[in-house]
């Protein structure tokens, strides 16, 4: 019979905690949140287990730690869930006209619409200033 279930559900733990063995959730869950997990969750059958969890959490693990702790019934943690997928589920929020998004930062740029021949322009003037710069460092 399996006293406790674990799951990964992106880069958050969930641990199913039977009425003993506390020590050994403590360090499971700190050793998680020190591994870069947002949330650990402890779960338990009554709101008796899920006190002292907390107050262990709380006297173990310091305010910051202890701050990215839920505790939840088994019911209450199946509704939790149904929250972080209809979070997940919301689409992006629109990107405005001269904004691109690379990995987790946002660009803004601004520019100009040219004619070809301004185009072309621009260009000769960046070749000949490259060209100028590569004559001076030659020079040096």
């Amino acid at each position: 019979m399996v006293n406790e279930a674990a799951a990964l559900l992106d880069r958050r733990v969930t641990q199913v905690t039977p009425a003993a063995l506390f020590n050994r959730r403590l360090q499971n869950a700190e050793k998680c949140l020190k591994a870069g997990f947002n949330h650990v969750a402890m779960i338990a059958v009554s709101a008796d287990r899920l006190a002292k969890l907390k107050q262990s959490v709380d006297a173990c693990l310091g305010a910051a730690l202890a701050a990215r702790v839920g505790y939840f019934t088994p019911n209450e943690f199946i509704l939790h869930l149904q929250g972080l997928a209809a979070e997940d589920s919301k689409p992006p929020p629109p990107i405005a006209p001269g904004e691109k998004i690379y990995g987790k930062y946002k660009v803004k740029s601004k520019s100009v619409p040219l004619t070809p021949a301004e185009a072309q322009e621009r260009e000769d003037q960046a070749c000949r200033v490259i060209a100028e710069t590569m004559r001076q460092s030659k020079g040096a």
